[in-house]
C-alpha cells in the first residue's frame, strides 16, 4: 500500500505565507488552514516584518520576487 502524506506535528505548524500576490497568498493560507496548521500571510516584505514577531511562525513560505523587500532579503 502506498504512504499517504504524515498527518501534521500536534496542532499543526504555524506558517506565515509571504506573498504580494493576494490571491495566492490567501489560498495557500487556507491549503494551509484545511491541513491542520495555524496559517496567516502577509502581503509584502515590510508586512511580514510587522506580522512574524507577534504571530512567531514555526516556517515562513515566501515568494522571492517581490517589489520593494523581497524573499532574499
Amino acid at each position: 500500500p502506498e504512504a499517504g502524506p504524515a498527518p501534521p506535528a500536534a496542532g499543526g505548524l504555524r506558517v506565515l505565507v509571504v506573498d504580494d500576490n493576494r490571491d495566492s497568498a490567501d489560498s495557500t493560507t487556507a491549503l494551509l488552514a484545511m491541513l491542520g496548521h495555524e496559517a496567516a500571510c502577509a502581503y509584502g516584505g515590510e508586512a511580514a516584518l510587522q506580522a512574524a514577531p507577534p504571530f512567531r511562525p514555526d516556517v515562513a513560505l515566501l515568494d522571492l520576487a517581490m517589489p520593494g523587500l523581497d524573499g532574499f532579503e
